[in-house]
């Protein structure tokens, strides 16, 4: 039973790449290399951030078929942020299209611990987005001193093009 369920795992994992690999949206994060910029995002926030609560920020596109290549990871980064005290908070740009000139490219995270912004980027770069395998975990366990913008990186994401 188990090797079957090994086996189910590891088709749907290869007709998810290949489908992945398939579906243009192979890309680089922030396509023209331009920088985040942390000034924009927090005035952004501060329409919608309350006061004191760790938050992550899931910032995705509706019609965006990386997030359903991401989802696995995603929902890894939700539990793994509730079980921090941070909440989580999801922004659909195609709902809020002025994120689109802050945000290069989604699905994207935002984490924000004791009022300030300690990641701002990808869930994770590279051809499979795994749980446990990204970029945003260590900012949810032990967030850093200074905030880390991650606007490189290669992999399955959907480019805000304003």
């Amino acid at each position: 039973m188990k090797l079957l369920i090994a086996l189910i795992v590891w088709l749907s994992m290869l007709v998810g790449l290949l489908w992945y690999s398939g579906s243009g949206q192979l890309s680089h994060f922030s396509p023209d290399s331009k920088p985040i910029n942390l000034l924009k995002i927090n005035q952004k926030l501060a329409s919608i951030k309350p006061t004191g609560e760790n938050l992550l920020i899931h910032i995705f596109e509706s019609k965006c078929r990386c997030n359903l290549v991401a989802e696995p990871h995603i929902q890894s980064v939700k539990k793994l942020a509730k079980t921090h005290d941070f909440k989580n908070l999801q922004v659909n740009i195609s709902e809020q299209p002025s994120w689109r000139a802050i945000i290069p490219s989604t699905p994207a995270v935002i984490a924000i611990k004791d009022n300030r912004i300690v990641y701002v980027g990808p869930y994770s770069t590279g051809f499979s987005c795994l749980p446990g395998d990204g970029l945003i975990e260590p900012f949810i366990i032990k967030p850093s001193l200074y905030p880390v913008v991650k606007s490189d990186g290669f992999g399955c994401y959907c480019n805000n093009n304003i």
